[in-house]
């Protein structure tokens, strides 16, 4: 009996028929982990809007969730492999922990 040969692994087109637009998100993120489901959320600081314009300073600062993305928990490991990529393994981290 001939020997089959494993079929390269191929990955699917993306598309994005949706047109999601990009998210800002400078502020403090968060990675919770429940069971079999990662969720990633992404915070962007603002100033205080009332304060802003009734001028006054500093304003009160809030941290608004901006995105929110739920992944299996499997998927992390491959997440962290891009972020080595694109950054490399043994970069500094300024990463604080609560």
């Amino acid at each position: 009996m001939p020997l089959v040969e494993p079929k390269p692994q191929t990955h699917p087109s993306v598309i994005d028929p949706d047109n999601i637009p990009e998210t800002f998100a400078t502020g403090p993120l968060n990675i919770e982990v429940t069971g079999p489901v990662a969720i990633l959320t992404f915070t962007h600081t603002r100033n205080d809007v009332s304060d802003l314009m009734a001028g006054k300073q500093p304003s009160a600062m809030s941290a608004v969730v901006r995105a929110r993305i739920v992944m299996p928990t499997e998927a992390l490991g491959a997440l962290r492999d891009v972020i080595n990529q694109i950054i490399g393994a043994s970069a500094p981290s300024s990463i604080t922990t609560h």
